[in-house]
């Protein structure tokens, strides 16, 4: 084999499992929405209508996941389906990011492993396609992995701050990739000192830029997120969950990997941060969703790579080939398993809320403002939601973030062509209270099987 053959031979299996990836992922492109997904996807349309991030727009997460969404909306649309493809895309650049780490540490056969072991890990089967915050930062979290193991610190720290900047949980790459600039630079820490500064350069200028809305976003991507932990139980069943979604497979490679680190390769240990980091993470999250899961597939893929490969490492060409064998092997059931994870509990749309959906386009015009509790409702009708009302799961109601008042006002002061209560809405002691301002607002009720609408202004109520 020439010196270009040899360089060049792990580009076609790469491009095989990022294929197979993506193939995987488009499965979820027409799969049921949930309600956050909606959520984002209206937060980003309200955005690019002028409104500002945390004054105007609720805002759950970090800005910088929405200045993401905002990208890929300004490149292939902003539906939920166009933000799906883009989810798609950046799962694919964190495979590539997770290659060069796994190049880095173990050769081509780590960096193919890394990509691999991403694959068949079930919860992006069920999630990795959908429009949440954790994929962005997960891929940020990976292309500063990269960074730092190909020597550049720099970069390193500001694709760190990036991570965060979509999503707090990003925070659980910081000792991964801390400790590869430590280890690539040979224990010399002035690279890392480069790495903190520029990533606390980053964060400085991302304040900069919000920096008159910063307290608006603090109480909304943080403050409303600890207010939450008061209202769910100590999420004890995440072992249960994570193992659930897992085939046996997939958990095999995982205690394999763990295995060859601790017999073969004890120099990867900077890799195994994320995944500890991880396991923390998952195990106190309070309430415990599957998109919060994402970062299981991530950590585990950038360590599992290079220690599987250290296998293979002063083996006999015989033996190699066998356990490569093994390993494409068990490679290729874990996908199969994967697939069948996500035939399994991917499905349509609610025909319900396509049918209301039907029924809000009919009652309101193009351009108008509506607020529904279910986000794909206001979505598949093609309609905005004014920016302070893009979420209004029960939670917000609970913790304080927003009130019946508070909604009641915004229906009755801003041009609300209807309202769709079918959820928080619909709560008995929610509705008593927004019923009031319903009455006085709208002159129409449309019942339906999953929502209720209002509809039929009469007035437009002054704001002064």
């Amino acid at each position: 084999m020439t010196a270009a053959l040899r360089r060049c031979w792990p580009a076609a299996p790469l491009a095989g499992a990022i294929g197979a990836l993506s193939y995987l992922l488009t499965r979820q492109l027409d799969a049921q929405s949930v309600s956050d997904e909606g959520v984002y996807t209206l937060s980003v349309q309200a955005f690019a209508h002028g409104e500002a991030l945390g004054r105007d727009v609720f805002t759950s997460q970090p800005p910088g996941f929405y200045l993401w969404l905002r990208g890929l909306a300004l490149l292939l649309g902003d539906s939920l389906h166009d933000l799906r493809v883009g989810m798609i895309l950046t799962v694919a650049l964190g495979a590539v990011a997770l290659y060069a780490v796994g190049h880095v540490f173990g050769g081509p056969l780590g960096g193919l492993g890394s990509v691999a072991v991403l694959a068949v890990a079930s919860p992006l089967a069920i999630s990795g396609a959908r429009v949440y915050a954790d994929t962005p930062a997960y891929a940020l979290a990976s292309v500063a992995l990269a960074c730092a193991a190909l020597r550049r610190p720099v970069p390193a720290g500001v694709l760190l701050t990036a991570s965060i900047s979509a999503k707090l949980s990003g925070v659980t790459a910081i000792p991964p990739v801390l400790a590869v600039v430590w280890v690539r630079a040979e224990r010399d820490w002035r690279p890392v000192a480069r790495c903190a500064a520029a990533a606390l350069a980053a964060a400085g200028a991302l304040a900069l830029l919000f920096v008159s809305d910063l307290t608006a976003l603090w109480a909304d991507a943080v403050s409303y997120h600890v207010s939450s932990f008061t209202f769910a139980a100590f999420g004890f069943d995440a072992w249960h969950r994570l193992e659930r979604g897992q085939g046996w497979i997939t958990l095999g490679l995982f205690a394999a990997a763990v295995a060859a680190t601790l017999l073969r390769g004890r120099r990867l240990w900077p890799l195994w941060l994320w995944p500890l980091g991880a396991i923390v993470f998952v195990a106190g999250q309070k309430p415990l969703h599957d998109n919060h899961l994402l970062v299981i597939p991530y950590s585990f893929a950038c360590a599992c790579g290079p220690a599987l490969a250290t296998l293979l490492e002063r083996r006999a060409p015989r033996r190699a080939a066998l356990l490569l064998a093994l390993g494409a092997a068990a490679a290729a059931g874990a996908y199969t398993q994967a697939l069948h994870w996500s035939d399994t509990l991917v499905r349509g749309e609610d025909p319900r809320l396509v049918a209301a959906a039907a029924q809000l386009d009919r009652v309101t015009k193009p351009g108008d403002l509506v607020v529904s509790d279910q986000p794909i409702v206001a979505l598949l009708a093609h309609r905005r939601v004014p920016g302070p009302l893009v979420d209004t799961a029960v939670l917000r109601f609970l913790t304080g973030s927003t009130s019946p008042a508070a909604v009641g006002r915004i229906v009755e002061t801003e041009p609300v062509a209807a309202v769709v209560a079918g959820r928080a809405f619909a709560i008995p002691s929610l509705a008593r209270a927004l019923a009031p301002y319903l009455r006085r607002t709208f002159a129409h009720v449309l019942r339906l099987p999953a929502a209720t609408i209002f509809y039929g202004r009469r007035a437009l109520v002054s704001r002064s």
